[in-house]
């Protein structure tokens, strides 16, 4: 990124769903349990004009989480922004005490080989992550399950 194309990572505030919403659905993710209950907490990415650009949300199970809805606008795909909030991602939930990181995907598997997630059996997933509306319902049987240690 160039000194213009700097973002801002943040947590997302309530005004915020809205754009989590529409970016999760532009990109065909799931959405229809993004509320302002506080289960999925979302970071967002803003550009250098303070506008936001992407984003990616942690749903914690103690010491376990799913890393979810990782979205970034058309506008700024390619340069590095998902990157960046899968980091930013990783850091708040090991200060929320969280160890290992989970996800369910059905388009962007090479790029979380890429950010070093492995590859596992789904079944193998924490019982508690099982019945996550993620895991129940919203992702197809046909989505890679993936893990990372942090």
């Amino acid at each position: 990124m160039t000194k213009d194309e700097r973002l801002n990572i943040r947590q997302a505030n309530a005004e915020d769903l809205a754009f989590v919403r529409t970016l999760l659905a532009d990109g065909a993710l799931p959405n229809s349990d993004v509320d302002d209950s506080g289960r999925i907490r979302f970071l967002i990415a803003d550009d250098a004009d303070g506008h936001p650009a992407a984003c990616i949300g942690l749903e914690a199970y103690g010491s376990e989480a799913l890393l979810r809805s990782l979205a970034v606008s058309r506008a700024r795909r390619g340069q590095g922004v998902g990157c960046a909030l899968v980091v930013a991602a990783e850091d708040t939930a090991r200060a929320m005490g969280v160890s290992r990181l989970y996800l369910l995907t059905t388009t962007a598997r090479d790029f979380f080989l890429r950010v070093e997630y492995d590859v596992i059996n789904r079944a193998a997933g924490p019982d508690t992550l099982q019945g996550s509306s993620q895991f129940a319902e919203l992702c197809p049987a046909s989505a890679v399950c993936m893990s990372k240690t942090l």
